[in-house]
């Protein structure tokens, strides 16, 4: 019987074919399902999607928030936890009947109602369906589990019937009320707008500022005097009811010696400008109340009373002259200071934002394109004092872009005010990293306003607790020259077309993880391409290397592999950071931290690839079991850690390398149970070794480079001085010596400072910032000091100095230490660790080379005849070089085991041998062939 191995991992991938195959196998195994019917009967973990509206097509931003959709599911999935996914479309709403007007080329609502409601509505909702196949597409594409087949719609009966019923709640709680107040409105759209919904639509226009008139009727200045009234909406001057004072500021009476005009004290200056003086004729606020005066025109009839002065304290003297007109329909502080002394509120302006038709002067013209006719009336009779143009920011509205008015008229309202304490209770208890409430909501920032504000208070007003536990608010999305993605800049990413060229794992990996997701991003080919090649390719290119060797030594998982505590040390340290690392993986997708769970993930491939493998790459040619079952265990348990994230390549590896040689293993990634960090298996000190052990290595290469000697030479010894170097056991130190390729390790300390000349000199900046003034007397005793002893002390962690009698403790990053290599050494230092280099070259060390470099050209040989890596060889060799035929003969038995050559002999081929590679720098001729 054949024994279970792996299948065959193909060192190359194409991660879009790769990924279709994987949808084909979820789809034919029903897997999604089967993930609902496994985890049936556990805790349930809810989460609610914030349904798009169909009616346009899906760009790549709706990949990033469905990201984060699918992601937390899995992982919670996997944890333990029955996890419902319920897709859902939003149906409602201004901007799909927006759409719609557009597409019919209508203006208005006269022309939805001559086209017909119920024929307009229909094409609504036949609109927000147009594109739901496209957004299917891109959801099952991208690998998001959601349940398209059974999605609510916000147009269906029994949805909306569920908004009645919870309005029906708020009503019972006295929440619900109607009041005429004035609001925000667009009468391109016939619509009042909410507050969050007005803070979208500020735009920046230039007003009229005018300075009008209001002759006085009555009070002590009757007929001598007027009222000078500042505003920016003249065509609010048709209905003006009163005039707003301060009560407590003081009005003056200037003069030009022509008229006399009433403005506020501080204001004089500002408002009337140069050649006007006051008559020291003052009034308080509350001394000018109900006053009359002339109102600036007569163009629609008003009740009595109207026409005089009120105070109202939300008067200021910041600009304009301290005296305020007042039109209560279009103005919210306006129509609260005219209700309070029982004045009328009178509106000329229809809803499509016109004037009524009998309203001399204005009557059908847009109440913005009134300003000028009226302005140029004012002026006309005199009353006009001044006309400025006025820039500010006022509001728009944000769907179709009109300026709007403040609008009184009777409207529903939810007093949310009335619960405004418990909002706040509920928003705090949220975490902004029963089927009720949700533990988890996602959505992009703009929703801030929107679904996340209107679950907390829809939720707060019926159930008394927000519909939420935990939410990620995401930033935006920009191209990759930093600007709005938009069709007129031609940066959009098409989201098919993008997965389809670097895959949907790696757009997954860099919405989740590519930097900040709460934060604005830039997103293009070659960030998307990056991930590809530093993490996706890193761990297949892993993936493929083990199912080689495990398949060239036919071997399986079995009980006979050796146990973890009897494995080398390097494969106890890997075992020991993917401990550590399921720890610290959990932890951050716990939080919600998909960012750190992804450092956390690629920084870990980057060690398995590029230390552990490369530093076992020996072991794994001759089949060794420990090595063969540490990196089966670390690849399965990590390819869990990535599942959420990246759905596609993990179940790939699952299928190639886990269930072909599991019995019983879960038929999918994505069934399988999250893993569990044994915090016991965790060794700290181990890890901290290995630490060191690398930093060694790195300031060894650094120092051959530096020494240009090259890296196939062995060199007979390196010196080391580093702290915790004397506690590294012999299985570490023979790290270090291949990776340097030297012969043997010793402490520096053993042979003194006699390698290195040592100055040491005071780092003035990080000095600076702890002893000020007396940096230079410290940089003095520094100086003067033993440079050799003070970087001796500096290794070990701090050193110290005397200055004027004082014992001063100094850290490694205050002293700049500079070694100096003698004649023969190669050495670098850095932070506390120094390298040295033997770089004398005996006659063996030089043999020793030459059959290292034969050893890289036969390895070349190899792979150009197209060899397996294991496959057996026999070869033969002929040089004319005495010193490389000595070297070939010397090292016979190491060349040969390197290369996996069974019969390696010296002499000429015969014609069962390959074609003949020559080398000439080593005057090397050798043929090989398959032994």
């Amino acid at each position: 019987m054949t024994a279970p191995t792996y299948r065959q991992v193909p060192a190359q991938v194409d991660l879009p074919a790769l990924e279709h195959a994987v949808l084909d196998f979820w789809r034919e195994q029903k897997i999604f399902a089967k993930s609902l019917e496994q985890s049936e009967g556990r805790p349930e973990w809810v989460f609610y999607e914030g349904p798009p509206t169909a009616n346009g097509m899906p760009g790549a931003h709706h990949i990033e928030a469905r990201v984060f959709k699918d992601v937390f599911p899995r992982f919670r999935t996997m944890r333990g936890y029955h996890v419902a996914r319920k897709a859902g479309w939003d149906c409602h709403g201004l901007p799909v009947e927006l759409a719609v007007e557009k597409e019919l080329g209508f203006s208005g609502k006269p022309d939805i109602e001559a086209y017909g409601i119920a024929e307009f509505n229909a094409k609504c909702r036949e609109s927000v369906t147009r594109h739901t196949d496209a957004f299917a597409e891109l959801t099952t594409r991208m690998g998001y589990w959601v349940d398209l087949d059974d999605a609510y719609r916000t147009m269906d009966p029994d949805y909306v019937q569920s908004v009645w019923w919870s309005l029906k709640q708020i009503f019972d709680k006295g929440l619900l009320t109607q009041d005429y107040r004035v609001a925000p409105w667009c009468p391109r759209c016939g619509t009042g707008l909410s507050d969050h919904e007005l803070a979208q639509g500020y735009e920046t226009v230039v007003d009229p500022s005018v300075y009008v008139r209001f002759p006085l009727t009555s009070g002590p200045l009757a007929g001598q005097a007027a009222l000078l009234v500042w505003t920016t909406t003249p065509w609010t001057l048709v209905s003006n009811t009163a005039v707003a004072a301060h009560p407590e500021v003081t009005y003056v009476v200037a003069t030009d010696g022509e008229e006399k005009l009433v403005v506020a004290e501080p204001l004089v200056g500002k408002a009337l400008g140069e050649g006007w003086e006051t008559t020291g004729q003052t009034f308080t606020g509350a001394e000018m109340e109900r006053w009359t005066y002339q109102r600036p025109f007569e163009l629609v009839e008003f009740p009595a009373p109207a026409h005089f002065v009120v105070n109202a304290e939300y008067v200021t003297t910041d600009d304009g002259t301290g005296l305020v007109h007042q039109s209560p329909a279009f103005g919210e502080d306006d129509l609260k200071v005219c209700r309070s002394y029982g004045l009328p509120v009178v509106n000329p302006v229809r809803p499509d934002g016109t004037f009524e038709e009998d309203v001399p002067l204005v009557g059908g013209v847009f109440f913005k394109k009134a300003d000028e006719q009226l302005t140029e009336d004012l002026n006309q009779r005199g009353l006009l004092f001044k006309h400025l143009p006025y820039e500010h920011s006022y509001p728009h509205c944000w769907r179709c872009h009109t300026a709007l008015l403040y609008y009184a008229q009777p409207s529903w309202y939810i007093r949310t005010t009335a619960i405004k304490d418990r909002l706040i209770q509920e928003n705090e208890k949220t975490n902004c990293r029963s089927r009720y409430p949700a533990q988890f909501i996602s959505e992009a920032i703009d929703q801030t306003r929107g679904w996340f504000y209107t679950l907390m208070a829809v939720g707060t007003l019926v159930f008394d607790q927000s519909s939420y536990e935990n939410v990620v608010c995401l930033g935006h999305i920009l191209a990759e020259d930093g600007r709005k993605m938009s069709k007129h800049l031609g940066n959009i990413l098409q989201p098919i077309p993008l997965m389809d060229q670097h895959g949907a794992d790696a757009v997954r990996w860099f919405m989740a993880a590519g930097g900040s997701p709460w934060a604005a991003r830039r997103v293009g080919h070659g960030t998307i391409q990056e991930v590809v090649r530093k993490t996706l390719l890193t761990y297949w290119n892993t993936v493929a290397f083990q199912a080689l060797y495990a398949r060239t030594s036919n071997w399986a998982p079995s009980a006979a592999d050796p146990a973890p505590a009897e494995r080398p040390v390097l494969d106890r340290w890997l075992l020991s950071e993917l401990h550590a690392l399921t720890d610290q993986v959990t932890q951050a997708l716990e939080a919600y931290d998909t960012q750190r769970a992804g450092k956390l993930l690629s920084a870990f491939v980057d060690d398995l690839s590029n230390w552990y493998v490369r530093r076992s790459r020996r072991r794994f040619w001759q089949g060794d079991k420990a090595a063969l079952r540490t990196l089966h265990e670390v690849l399965e348990t990590v390819t869990k850690l990535m599942a959420p994230i990246t759905p596609f390549i993990t179940e790939q590896v699952w299928q190639d390398m886990v269930v072909p040689v599991t019995p019983g293993a879960p038929e999918s990634v994505h069934l399988a149970t999250w893993p569990q960090a044994d915090l016991s298996s965790i060794d700290p000190e181990l890890s901290k070794q290995m630490v060191l052990v690398r930093r060694l290595v790195e300031l060894g290469r650094a120092t051959r480079a530096e020494s240009g000697v090259k890296t196939r030479q062995p060199l007979s010894r390196a010196l080391i001085a580093a702290s915790g170097f004397e506690a590294l056991d012999r299985e570490l130190h023979a790290q270090i010596t291949e990776e340097l390729n030297v012969e043997g390790l010793a402490s520096l300390s053993e042979v003194g400072g006699s390698l290195v000349d040592t100055t040491a000199k005071a780092n003035f900046r990080a000095l600076g910032k702890r002893f000020g003034k007396r940096v230079q007397d410290v940089a003095k005793a520094i100086a003067a000091a033993d440079a050799a002893a003070l970087s001796l002390a500096l290794r070990e962690g701090t050193a110290s100095v005397e200055v004027d009698g004082e014992t001063v403790a100094l850290a490694p990053d205050e002293v700049i230490i500079t070694e100096t290599p003698r004649e023969g050494w190669s050495v670098a230092s850095d932070s506390g660790a120094t390298v040295a280099l033997d770089l004398e070259i005996t006659e063996e060390l030089r043999q020793a080379g030459l059959a290292r470099d034969a050893i890289r050209l036969i390895q070349e040989a190899r792979k150009n005849s197209g060899l397996d890596v294991a496959d057996r060889i026999a070869l033969r060799w002929t040089s004319t070089d005495p010193a490389v035929v000595a070297a070939l003969i010397e090292h016979a038995g190491l060349i040969a085991d390197e290369v996996l050559s069974t019969d390696f002999g010296q002499g000429e081929a015969d014609d069962s041998f390959g074609e003949p590679f020559t080398d000439e720098g080593l005057s090397l001729t050798f043929r090989l062939r398959k032994a």
